[in-house]
């Protein structure tokens, strides 16, 4: 297993998709803050 730490910046207004089959985990899309539409791809810096 890798050590290696990724932390997601959000863009501003948009927040990642939870996953609905694991549990604390999310999905690489983003969702309007707004709507909860998706938005764009996540991503992480």
């Amino acid at each position: 297993m890798s050590s290696d730490l990724y932390r997601l910046i959000p863009e501003e207004g948009k927040h990642l998709a939870e996953s609905h089959n694991t549990e604390g985990a999310y999905r690489g899309v983003y969702l309007d803050d707004e709507t909860n539409k998706p938005s764009g791809a996540g991503g992480v810096h």
